[in-house]
């Protein structure tokens, strides 16, 4: 089968690695990149084609940036130099001259972190999570994270749709997400849709309206599963102003 009836992002062997970014006049994203194909081959000097995609919240596509990385050079991208205000799922794909022999026959994602700062100086940076998902996908990924109850720390869980697929009829849109209090005990058992390429972001605070004191002032756990989530990630925000990003 042509690769493109599948996908026009599976370009040889390489497929595109995601992650969530967004972008205003408080916030900010970079997205740090490395022609790293060209330190696995001492004897040839290999150039690599970078492409970074941006999907809206919806889904829907916000644009294509694309950059030739000769030997040992990086790409520095800043949203703010391509789009004013975004927020949804980041997708980077590097493509080498030359693919080294692999040892498999899967597809090949990209390595890249992304940092994230506001207006008020407070910073930090993940790396990549999985890569698009194109077919019926048998596995139920399941995700556990801890919730805090400090008083301190607000907690929001970001959720991804992995699948890139051109046919819809392979997508499960399903994802379902679990609010357990420490002995174990459902609090909240929600089940939602959502569409290729979609994101979005939930605060602990509206799933589990007063959480805290239904948690018992102990720590919880949320649970997210579903066959085409990407790996889901945590937003803390510190009543400082200071706040974390990490996947689960």
């Amino acid at each position: 089968m042509n690769q493109h009836t599948v996908s026009e992002y599976i370009i040889g062997r390489t497929v595109p690695t995601l992650i969530w970014g967004c972008e205003s006049e408080e916030f900010h994203t970079r997205v740090s990149l490395f022609n790293y194909y060209s330190l696995l081959n001492e004897n040839e000097q290999v150039s690599s084609q970078a492409y970074i995609y941006l999907f809206f919240e919806n889904g829907t596509p916000a644009g294509r940036y694309d950059k030739v990385l000769k030997p040992l050079e990086q790409w520095q991208f800043n949203l703010s130099s391509a789009i004013p205000k975004f927020e949804g799922t980041i997708a980077v794909q590097l493509i080498p001259d030359t693919m080294p022999p692999l040892k498999h026959d899967r597809y090949v994602g990209t390595l890249f972190f992304v940092t994230y700062w506001d207006a008020h100086g407070h910073c930090d940076f993940t790396h990549e999570t999985d890569r698009m998902r194109f077919g019926t996908d048998r596995k139920l990924q399941y995700e556990p994270a801890v919730i805090p109850t400090s008083p301190d720390i607000e907690m929001s869980i970001i959720v991804q749709n992995s699948f890139f697929g051109h046919d819809m009829e392979k997508c499960d849109s399903r994802w379902f997400l679990e609010i357990r209090d420490h002995s174990g005990t459902v609090l909240v058992d929600h089940k939602g849709t959502l569409e290729p390429r979609a994101s979005k972001a939930l605060a602990i605070e509206d799933l589990l309206p007063n959480y805290r004191k239904r948690l018992g002032g102990r720590p919880g756990s949320v649970h997210i599963k579903g066959r085409h989530i990407n790996q889901p990630l945590t937003l803390l925000r510190h009543v400082s102003g200071d706040f974390n990003i990490h996947h689960f």
